[in-house]
């Protein structure tokens, strides 16, 4: 993956809080890209944000907690993206 570009690239990711998710999340960090965390546990939410940011500090975190099989949840994401442009 290529990220030399001017601005980071975005990268959204549900089920972040653990497993595949969080790899994926810690993946995306090291090769610089802009965050969105989105799952059910906040906790482990902040724990990923947290190890994100420490393999580049670089990156804009943004944890949203939300269960995606929940309509009103997934209706309130965009909302919360803190400013970061994500592509949907």
């Amino acid at each position: 993956m290529n990220t030399t570009t001017a601005d980071p690239l975005p990268a959204l990711i549900t089920g972040a809080s653990a497993g595949i998710g969080a790899s994926t999340a810690l993946l995306f960090a090291k090769v610089g890209c802009n965050l969105v965390l989105l799952a059910r546990r906040a906790n482990n939410l902040a724990e990923v944000k947290a190890k994100c940011e420490a393999v580049n500090s670089k990156a804009r975190v943004v944890i949203i907690e939300a269960d995606m099989t929940k309509r009103e949840h997934l209706d309130g994401v965009v909302g919360k993206l803190e400013g970061l442009k994500v592509d949907m």
